[in-house]
């Protein structure tokens, strides 16, 4: 297994428990443009991915489709968008 797929799978087995934290609470969605949503969850699993992949390989830039800090657009880059239907 290479070191991307073990930084992978250990990232995402976190985010699966981020994910399955914020599933049995009653937290508040928010609109980002019209017919799509985000919530808390969405953030938590965002930003728990994209800070573990800049500490693991800060040489290989972000695009995350959450937030507006990380929207790189070199042509080897990470993209992120770890959720799509959060909602109960």
């Amino acid at each position: 297994m290479s070191i991307y797929e073990q930084t992978l799978r250990t990232i995402l087995e976190q985010v699966g428990a981020i994910i399955l934290e914020h599933r049995s609470r009653n937290e508040a969605v928010e609109s980002k443009d019209t017919n799509e949503i985000v919530t808390p969850a969405d953030i938590a699993a965002n930003d728990y991915i994209v800070n573990e992949l800049e500490k693991a390989f800060s040489n290989i830039p972000v695009y995350t489709e959450e937030g507006n800090d990380n929207k790189s657009d070199a042509p080897t880059r990470w993209i992120v968008d770890p959720l799509d239907g959060t909602t109960p």
